[in-house]
């Protein structure tokens, strides 16, 4: 009998101690667990990125280059580091900035804090540390890079800009649940959802041209970055692309070329309204009628730039008769000018269109042909719903395709930006950039350590 009652006596401590335990976790909320994502602070990008994986993407490039720096990008590298700081390089790390990159922040998950401060240590030694730890958070600024750190059990919070006290706030004293509005909309969207990258912005930039957010993704080669682009209205946006439409050839010569063909009712969809300010701005650098011009095109425009073309140059000399008398003679020369071509859809608005570019001076007649701004010489073809221009004397047979895109050259870099679909309150898009890019951005973070160096030895 005793030891029955001793048994029970230890089954109702048992859970009485339990029920302790229940109703204190349901009276303090802060013993639960709170999510990296309640802790992040906001900005006009959002980042989500894994660091690893990312990495072994990238890292194809680096390799293949022999750039000097590739032996600290590994992913066994990376790993062993990563270990050797307590940092959790496999999870997923969130990252924010402005577009001019003056502010940003970045957090990824800790596996052991206290491992941290080894981090902390090796900075040390090569430039002055500030510690302003507390009982409950470990800080630390780096003076000389503009950067400061916090970090407590399972987070680490590195920043860069003018507003760390505030920004420590939000990720030192977040509330279970307490994620903020733009991170909550960015982390449940489906779009990109297994990429190692995506960035999100509703930022004033992307709702100027009528679009209530954006988001990108990457993917790449040995040799190419691949830029994926998702944008996104408040609204159907009702702008729809053409297939098997007339244009320009495309040739290797072409350093730039525009190839647009959108259904004329584009004209009539409210997102036009949204960014017809914008672009009545760019328009307004060389008094372009922009407004008459909308009216008149009817969606369709194809255009290159490259190489050179054929064409003739009329000379007017003058020279004397029998009698001496002074007399005009022309001739014509065969000459080579850089390639220069258009093609443009327009409706009974052309006319009109082309009177306005005249009266204001974008377009004269200069020696038989036609003068657009500093484009060689054109020679103009009127059809019934286009207008063609060529710097050549003779005009190219045009071929039919489906695509809408954009090649740009300058210098070596070529750039590529295809529209994929266009439809509903969506529209995607993809750029295609050589890897060059990525090595000349790892040459500019190579020379900026060099300099940093060599500063601190001269000091």
């Amino acid at each position: 009998m005793k030891r029955i009652f001793q048994g029970l006596v230890f089954v109702l401590l048992l859970l009485g101690l339990l029920a302790v335990l229940y109703f204190r976790n349901k009276s303090s909320p802060n013993l639960v667990s709170i999510k990296l994502t309640d802790r992040l602070p906001s900005g006009e990008i959002l980042v989500r990125l894994n660091v690893l994986e990312l990495n072994k993407e990238i890292n194809a490039i680096i390799v293949k280059q022999k750039l000097p720096i590739r032996e600290f990008t590994s992913p066994d590298f990376l790993v062993s580091q990563g270990k050797q700081f307590g940092i959790n390089l496999s999870s997923e790390a969130y990252m924010f900035s402005d577009r001019a990159m003056n502010e940003w922040g970045i957090m990824i998950s800790l596996t052991d804090s206290s491992q941290v401060i080894n981090l902390v240590s090796r900075f040390k030694s090569n430039t002055k540390v500030k510690d302003s730890s507390t009982d409950r958070i470990r800080i630390f600024s780096f003076v000389e890079f503009n950067l400061n750190l916090c970090y407590g059990k399972d987070y680490l919070f590195l920043y860069s800009g003018k507003n760390f006290k505030q920004k420590m706030a939000r990720v030192s004293e977040a509330k279970v649940g307490g994620i903020a509005r733009e991170w909550k909309h960015f982390l449940s969207l489906p779009v990109f959802k297994d990429e190692k990258i995506v960035a999100y912005t509703e930022g004033s930039f992307v709702q100027e041209w009528g679009l209530d957010y954006a988001l990108f993704s990457h993917d790449n080669d040995s040799n190419d970055v691949h830029i994926k682009a998702y944008f996104h209205t408040a609204q159907d946006h009702g702008l729809n692309l053409l297939a098997s439409q007339a244009g320009l050839p495309l040739k290797p010569t072409d350093a730039k070329a525009i190839e647009l063909h959108l259904d004329s009712s584009f004209k009539h969809q409210q997102i036009l309204k949204k960014f017809m300010p914008k672009l009545m701005e760019l328009g307004k650098k060389i008094g372009f009628p922009t407004p008459l011009f909308i009216q008149a095109w009817d969606g369709n425009l194809s255009f290159r730039e490259g190489g050179f073309v054929n064409s003739t140059q009329r000379i007017v000399t003058t020279d004397f008769d029998e009698d001496f008398n002074p007399i005009e003679i022309t001739k014509y020369q065969h000459i080579r000018v850089p390639g220069y071509s258009i093609l443009l859809g327009v409706n009974s608005l052309g006319s009109t269109l082309m009177k306005s570019l005249y009266s204001k001076g974008i377009i004269r007649d200069e020696a038989g042909k036609l003068r657009f701004l500093f484009a060689p010489l054109l020679t103009m073809k009127t059809e019934k719903n286009r207008f063609q221009f060529s710097a050549s004397s003779t005009f190219p047979n045009l071929t039919l395709g489906n695509k809408n895109f954009l090649r740009w050259t300058e210098g070596k870099d070529v750039y590529y930006l295809e529209i994929d679909s266009c439809q509903g309150q969506f529209a995607t898009a993809h750029l295609d950039v050589s890897s060059a890019l990525i090595i000349n951005f790892f040459h500019k973070v190579d020379k900026k350590k060099s300099l940093a160096k060599y500063k601190r030895e001269v000091n």
